[in-house]
């Protein structure tokens, strides 16, 4: 299965054998949707909308299951990762040049990573190491890897 999603806030689930599509997610606004991506067990979407929302959805329900907010994120497709090393988190960049950590269950914000010059487009998680990797666009451009403080 991929997962894809467009413009009119749609997010599909497709069957890569058939190139059928599986199921539809709706919000009830339909925000503009830039980026999604399944989580590393396979059962969760993540999904980044133009309303500055991250939500985190359990594809066999349809439903939201969380939102996460405090990014700005209403021009450009933003990424969004999971971060599962000691801890289950959200990442994601942000139109103002920061990374932010989401505490995945309550939601609240526990990092906010500064360095960036513009806007933190593209974003991932290491499967494997507490490490971060983003990078921005023009005033800066650059590629940046956070690395834990495990002192």
């Amino acid at each position: 299965m991929i997962v894809s999603c467009s413009y009119d806030g749609l997010i599909r689930i497709w069957d890569t054998a058939t190139g059928q599509c599986l199921k539809t997610l709706v919000e009830d606004d339909n925000p503009h949707c830039g980026h999604v991506r399944f989580s590393p067990n396979g059962k969760y979407i993540l999904s980044s909308t133009m309303d500055s929302t991250i939500r985190l959805w359990n594809y066999h329900s349809g439903r939201v299951l969380k939102t996460y907010t405090g990014h700005r994120n209403e021009s450009y497709c933003m990424f969004a990762a999971f971060g599962v090393i000691n801890g289950k988190w959200i990442v994601s960049g942000s139109e103002d040049g920061r990374v932010l950590i989401w505490d995945l269950q309550t939601r609240e914000i526990s990092q906010v990573l500064e360095g960036h010059k513009d806007v933190v487009l593209g974003l991932d998680v290491h499967p494997s190491r507490e490490v971060i990797a983003s990078c921005s666009m023009e005033k800066d451009l650059s590629i940046r890897l956070w690395f834990a403080d495990n002192d």
